[in-house]
């Protein structure tokens, strides 16, 4: 993410599919979720 900012649909798309359960015991889970959050905001 630091070489060329993607669209922020697609760090949207990320950022929702990160916060479903199915991906809870993902390793740094919360760490990518709050890059990306981030990102979204900043």
């Amino acid at each position: 993410m630091e070489m060329r900012r993607p669209p922020t649909s697609l760090l949207r798309k990320a950022y929702d599919k990160l916060g479903q359960d199915r991906f809870l015991f993902v390793e740094d889970r919360n760490q990518l979720m709050d890059q990306l959050l981030a990102k979204l905001t900043g």
